[in-house]
């Protein structure tokens, strides 16, 4: 998912710190572990808006858990690595609902997030923070506007540890699961509404919002500093390559690049400001063979939204009236700039029943003109993803690969 601007900035002088792009989710847990029904908000009209709907987590049960694994023997395929596995918390409803674990933030609660490729920073609200949480001095604030519905978050920024795949009992101790160094966290504090966006809705429970970017490169301001990921201890020490996989078979999240990761088809990434890598440099199509129509431009697998988005640049007419393909159209996804690259090739009929049919299919004009494919996260019903965050590589593997 993506915002339209960001600010983030001291209240003592004008001076700006690293921006980010960010996205949000809500879940809200129950007294049992459960998190209840989250309200979804309905995105304008698609002449409307130049970016991705937001998508919220419905109800999500079970407890994350996280483990150890092995690492190999040669210094390249990652001796001396750590990595960890972090069970998505709905596993049965990932793709739907969104893929979702558990985090504390400074010895906090356990608290419900949503992972987002197209986003990086952690999103939180301010009931969740621990006791070993800073403020930094001058205190930074925090303001960003969703252009799916207008909705504004606002807040300010601290420091802290998060601990990554935490369990609804946790007591504090991290003990041995994935912990960043202290990093920056946001945390909401009000909602508003863009009047312009006479659909948007105020979030009656702040306590609601949880949401982990851990992209790459969606604002050219955005670091690495703020993906939870890879900044955990090991991932800073050189223990730990930075990275990560997201498999739904099973459904689950790897910290840390293990050693077998061979067998995934990797696309080279451009390097980008402040150590991260650029989005605009994966590249890929859609195609409907129906109508001999392709649309190609950055390539998005977004963990965010449970929709597919093409964004259409201004002058392009939109191959179907009212912006949406009908039931029943094919829809191929294809990596690369001509969509001519073997490392994804994956192809949805609207409104199907297959597992990699994503909630809808959108077309819209950008704003800025640039035309984007956003998959949604549906087609990890087919593919696994990785991030190499050292190499500045993404890598696709049919999903049941062993």
């Amino acid at each position: 998912m993506r915002i339209k601007a960001v600010w983030i900035g001291s209240l003592r002088a004008s001076t700006f710190a690293p921006a980010f792009a960010a996205s949000l989710a809500c879940s809200s847990p129950n007294p049992d572990g459960t998190a209840a029904q989250a309200t979804s908000r309905a995105p304008l009209p698609p002449s409307q808006v130049d970016e991705d709907s937001v998508s919220s987590i419905s109800s999500v049960s079970s407890v994350s858990s996280v483990s150890s694994v092995p690492s190999a023997s040669s210094v390249d395929a990652g001796a001396g690595y750590v990595s960890y596995v972090v069970p998505f918390t709905s596993p049965s409803t990932a793709l739907d609902a969104g893929l979702s674990i558990r985090v504390s933030v400074g010895g906090g609660p356990s608290h419900f997030v949503e992972l987002d490729t197209g986003s990086q920073a952690l999103i939180v609200p301010e009931s969740v923070l621990g006791p070993n949480v800073t403020t930094p001095s001058p205190q930074q604030t925090f303001s960003l506007e969703y252009t799916s519905d207008g909705l504004t978050l606002s807040g300010n920024v601290v420091t802290a540890q998060v601990t990554v795949g935490v369990t609804p009992s946790f007591d504090g101790d991290a003990g041995a699961l994935p912990t960043t160094i202290p990093m920056p966290v946001r945390v909401v504090q009000s909602a508003s509404c863009n009047a312009a966006y006479p659909q948007c809705t105020v979030p009656t429970n702040l306590d609601t919002i949880g949401m982990m970017g851990i992209g790459f490169g969606s604002d050219a301001t955005t670091t690495p500093v703020d993906n939870v990921l890879l900044q955990i201890a090991q991932a800073t020490t050189g223990a730990m390559r930075p990275g990560f996989v997201i498999s739904m078979n099973p459904p689950q999240l790897t910290v840390g690049l293990p050693t077998s990761t061979s067998d995934f088809a990797r696309v080279a990434l451009s390097p980008g400001a402040s150590g991260d890598w650029l989005a605009s440099s994966l590249t890929g199509c859609a195609r409907i063979p129906s109508l001999a129509w392709t649309l190609c431009g950055t390539l998005l697998v977004d963990t965010g939204i449970g929709a597919s988005i093409l964004a259409i640049p201004y002058g392009e007419a939109m191959p179907y009236d009212g912006g949406a393909p009908p039931s029943g159209v094919e829809i191929d996804f294809t990596s690369g700039a001509d969509g001519g690259s073997a490392t994804l090739a994956d192809d949805v009929t609207v409104a199907s029943t297959a597992a990699t049919t994503p909630s809808a299919v959108e077309m819209r004009h950008p704003l800025d003109g640039t035309p984007l494919v956003n998959t949604g996260r549906h087609l990890l019903a087919a593919y696994d993803y990785l991030f190499d965050a050292k190499a500045g590589e993404v890598g696709f593997r049919k999903a049941g690969s062993p």
